[in-house]
């Protein structure tokens, strides 16, 4: 099965960051993450056996800390040039956030998953380019947008593991498991 440990948001956040990504969506080719599957990840496992995803939701059960944070500005992967994927950032406890994200990837490397190979950068994802087409008209707005206030401030509420299964329509999230934060 495919999994991944996600921060969930808050409704209100969702729905922000879905009418952030509204001036982008008639400048390219983009594939929009649906307002509903809206997160932030902390560790894609990609396919995984039935045990190890026992053993991962074990894992993200917690405890986790309370933490606080906002969303601003958008940005994109890679920094420069065309843009493969649309994001909007997160401020707040991110050292927290990556701590998180850090033990979540260490429990994988024990259970016999590779490490993550990317550092860490808290960002919520709004939708993945699927060809240059309009990257130079993205880019500009996502520059002209890189500070904007996006959502108000929310405290973290959960740590999900989730099985995702892809369609033709687009991936569907299943929760596994889940802990909260602040406890």
């Amino acid at each position: 099965m495919r999994c991944f440990a996600a921060l969930e948001l808050p409704a209100s956040v969702r729905r922000a960051c879905a009418q952030a990504a509204a001036p982008l969506r008639t400048l390219g080719t983009v594939s929009w993450v649906a307002e509903l599957q809206i997160h932030v990840t902390l560790r894609f496992f990609g396919e995984i056996d039935p045990r190890t995803a026992d053993k991962l939701a074990a894992v993200v059960q917690g405890p986790w800390p309370a933490m606080q944070f906002s969303v601003h500005g958008l940005g994109q992967f890679p920094k420069r040039g065309s843009p493969r994927v649309l994001w909007t950032g997160l401020r707040g406890d991110v050292d927290a956030l990556a701590a998180i994200a850090q033990r979540i990837d260490e429990a994988a490397v024990q259970l016999g998953l590779p490490p993550e190979e990317r550092a860490f950068h808290p960002h919520i994802t709004l939708g993945r380019c699927k060809s240059p087409f309009g990257g130079a008209r993205l880019e500009r707005v996502v520059r002209e947008h890189a500070d904007a206030a996006v959502a108000a401030p929310f405290a973290a509420e959960r740590v999900v593991l989730y099985r995702s299964e892809l369609r033709p329509d687009g991936p569907v999230y299943r929760e596994l498991a889940a802990g909260r934060c602040g406890r």
